[in-house]
C-alpha cells in the first residue's frame, strides 16, 4: 500500500518541533546533564532520519534513477561528461 507522501513531511516536521518544544531553554550543560531529555532528542532524530529516507526513496526523482514508473514523466538531465 502507497503511502501519502506528505505523511512524511508531517512527521519531519512533527519531528523538529518537539526537538525544539523539548529543548528549549535548554543550554549545552543541561541538555548534556539530562539524559531523558537527550533520549527524547535523539528518539525524534531517528524519526526524523527515517521519514527522511522514506520520503527519498518514494520520490519520483529517485524512481528515474531506478528506472521506476516515474522514470519517463519525469526525465532529467543527462550529466555533462568531463574532460579528464
Amino acid at each position: 500500500m502507497q503511502k501519502d507522501p506528505g505523511l512524511y513531511i508531517r512527521h519531519i516536521l512533527e519531528a523538529i518541533a518537539y526537538i525544539e518544544a523539548d529543548t528549549a531553554g535548554f543550554d549545552f550543560e543541561r541538555f548534556r546533564r539530562d539524559r531523558r531529555t537527550r533520549q527524547l532528542v535523539e528518539r525524534n532524530l531517528e524519526i526524523l532520519s527515517e521519514a527522511s529516507y522514506q520520503q527519498i526513496n518514494r520520490s519520483p526523482c529517485n524512481a528515474q534513477l531506478s528506472g521506476g514508473p516515474y522514470s519517463r514523466q519525469y526525465p532529467i538531465n543527462p550529466r555533462r561528461e568531463t574532460s579528464p
